[in-house]
């Protein structure tokens, strides 16, 4: 799963250095922070349920679909979308699928109860 990690973290520099010349730097800069930030809370998405109290998976949950729903909000306002020969995807799809590689890509041993 690491190797799908490394390449869409390609295919989110790729996009963005794209955005950044052929549209503007809004674009471009939702093309790098939507992403990433739906990365980062599918990974907290995961290490938030393995925490310890029930509290901590309530709280945790809750801050990651509140940045998931953040990182989305970037990506639509924007109107960024990649395309690529006759594949077009668009921003939002890109953060749900990141959200989804974030949530999948760490083994439990990175998500351990302390």
């Amino acid at each position: 799963m690491i190797i799908v990690t490394i390449i869409m973290f390609i295919i989110i520099v790729a996009s963005t250095y794209w955005a950044f010349y052929v549209s503007n730097p809004t674009v471009a800069l939702a093309a790098l922070f939507g992403p990433l930030l739906a990365w980062f809370a599918g990974a907290g998405l995961k290490g938030s349920l393995r925490a310890g109290p029930m509290s901590q998976q309530l709280g945790g949950t809750i801050l990651t679909l509140i940045l998931g729903f953040f990182a989305y909000w970037i990506v639509s306002a924007s109107g960024f979308e990649l395309n690529h020969s006759n594949i077009r995807i668009d921003g939002e799809w890109w953060a749900g699928i990141c959200f989804i590689i974030g949530m999948l890509g760490w083994s439990h041993q990175y998500t351990a109860k302390f």
